[in-house]
């Protein structure tokens, strides 16, 4: 029984240690990717690396904001499958996020699959978000 025991003892131990800094690398990582909703469009790309791409596209008969953003920083990139996809509405809040869109999830379903998406560059958003005191019209 002592020896069931210890073996199992043992092998908590080294699956923790197995797990311990994938974790960690996933935490950091989440921490670093997540937004908090309403953040303007201007605080956003001010606050974060570069976005590899933002397009515009139409949404129930309303203008919004898809950026796709940077991977997470540093040398353990976690185990995201794909960048974190951010959704902005005309005024320029976040409204939507998903830290892994490969993932199953329902974001591309709630977003129509982003039919119709004009491809944008920050210059040309960050100047329509001055033009509009953050906001984006």
């Amino acid at each position: 029984m002592r020896e069931v025991l210890k073996k199992s003892v043992i092998a908590v131990v080294i699956l923790m240690l197995l797990c311990g800094p994938w974790l960690f690398v996933e935490y950091r990582c989440a921490s670093e990717l997540h937004a908090p909703l309403g953040l303007s469009v201007s605080e956003f790309l001010a606050s974060r690396p570069k976005p590899r791409s933002i397009a515009r596209f139409n949404h129930a008969g309303a203008v919004h904001f898809r950026v796709v953003g940077a991977l997470c920083s540093g040398p353990f990139k976690g185990l995201r499958s794909g960048p974190p996809e951010y959704v902005f509405s005309a005024s320029g809040g976040l409204v939507d996020m998903c830290l892994d869109p490969d993932d199953p999830s329902k974001f591309y379903a709630r977003w129509s699959g982003f039919v119709g998406s004009v491809e944008m560059s920050v210059e040309q958003v960050v100047h329509l978000a001055a033009e509009h005191d953050g906001g984006i019209k």
